[in-house]
């Protein structure tokens, strides 16, 4: 059990990794976009982000996203960068083809 106070949220998101992001632009509406919630995320101390999408690759939203980041890191608008990672569909099966030519990719 945790006490609960103002600021615990800080606490228990630093080093944290959460799997399961959906994000704008999507089939609904989205509190964020990729971008910003890599930046909101590397300033709490999170160390990674999956997005996912029900039918699109978030694989190279990701990317530039991360980079975007890594670029603010060198102007020092951040201190820590939050690795961001995508998905490729949110599907419950693959042809093995598929795993493996994704799997070559960063």
């Amino acid at each position: 059990m945790y006490d609960i106070y103002a600021g615990i949220e800080d606490e228990l998101l630093e080093d944290a990794i959460d799997s399961h992001l959906h994000v704008y632009p999507d089939f609904v509406p989205r509190a964020y976009e990729i971008i910003e919630l890599g930046i909101n995320a590397s300033r709490a101390g999170m160390r990674a982000v999956l997005c996912k999408d029900h039918f699109f690759s978030r694989v190279g939203q990701a990317w530039g996203a991360h980079k975007a980041m890594d670029d603010m890191k060198c102007r020092e608008e951040l201190d820590h960068t939050c690795r961001i990672l995508g998905t490729h569909i949110l599907a419950w099966s693959h042809h093995p083809d598929q795993v493996h030519l994704i799997s070559k990719y960063p």
